[in-house]
């Protein structure tokens, strides 16, 4: 029978492992993925999840969530439905048999196990907002456990290439990151304008950038917005390159890599500037 047929699908995270199974759930979300809903399946108080997507084959989050008692399992699961409401992605929840669940988390499951679950019936009156609630009571708020599922990373697609090799580095040394991408740029826009070497910090950005005498400017914009790109240089330097060139800067890795992203703007807004043309040249 068609049916019987093992069905090709994702499978991810552990049953043994609440956290890999937000790890994975993460992932999925952070990957992009066009999710159009997500089904939560139940049998008594385990649980996991079918994402419904656009790829050829079908997602599912292993049964490493539960409910019902005080735990890492119900947490877990509370965390999971307010990432899929954070996101956009409605949840419904349907009742599935023991063995269905046994098969995913085996990554076994069968044709007619996803159109069971298709097929089924949802759960109503919601459950999914009790979930949420009643697993995250006595912890911290919803926000703050999201945002702890996704580790500080590197947009590797927006990166400006001169900063590669300082990006591989900056989960392990970020205060170094920050600091050198800084000092990398002043280096760069020192070399391209032939400002003296004994000019430093600000007052480089400022000859390069500021004013109709600047030496270099955007074409593509007005005067308005070229003079707030310049004044976004000095105050980039002003606020993040200086204070970690006198001090160890608090707030560990998640602000060393929101300040290396601002970083990155820079480099990409100094590749963008062209030499201004002056009456002597024109």
């Amino acid at each position: 029978m068609i049916g019987s047929k093992k069905l090709l699908a994702q499978y991810h995270g552990s049953s043994l492992s609440t956290q890999s199974c937000l790890d994975a759930l993460a992932r999925v979300l952070a990957a992009d993925v066009a999710i159009a809903r997500a089904l939560l399946l139940t049998h008594g108080d385990r649980h996991g999840f079918y994402l419904e997507v656009e790829e050829p084959e079908p997602i599912f989050i292993r049964c490493g969530f539960a409910s019902g008692y005080g735990g890492e399992g119900p947490a877990g699961l509370a965390i999971a439905l307010h990432l899929l409401r954070r996101f956009q992605i409605d949840v419904d929840e349907v009742a599935v048999e023991h063995g269905l669940l046994q098969r995913l988390d085996e990554g076994n499951l069968r044709r007619a196990d996803l159109e069971g679950i298709v097929q089924a019936r949802v759960i109503r009156p919601m459950r999914t907002y009790g979930y949420m609630h009643a697993g995250l009571e006595g912890r911290e708020t919803a926000e703050q456990l999201m945002r702890r599922q996704f580790p500080p990373s590197i947009p590797w697609w927006t990166l400006d290439d001169r900063l590669t090799d300082l990006a591989l580095d900056a989960s392990t040394n970020p205060d170094r990151a920050v600091f050198e991408a800084y000092r990398l740029l002043e280096q760069l826009v020192k070399l391209r304008c032939g400002i003296h070497m004994d000019v430093s910090g600000v007052a480089v950005l400022r000859k390069a950038f500021r004013g109709p005498g600047s030496l270099l400017t955007w074409t593509s914009v007005s005067n308005g917005e070229a003079e707030g790109r310049a004044q976004f240089f000095e105050a980039a330097f002003l606020a993040h390159r200086n204070p970690r060139a006198h001090r160890e800067v608090e707030g560990g890795v998640a602000r060393a890599f929101r300040e290396f992203a601002i970083a990155n703007e820079l480099f990409v807004l100094e590749s963008e500037a062209v030499a201004r043309i002056t009456k002597e040249d024109a």
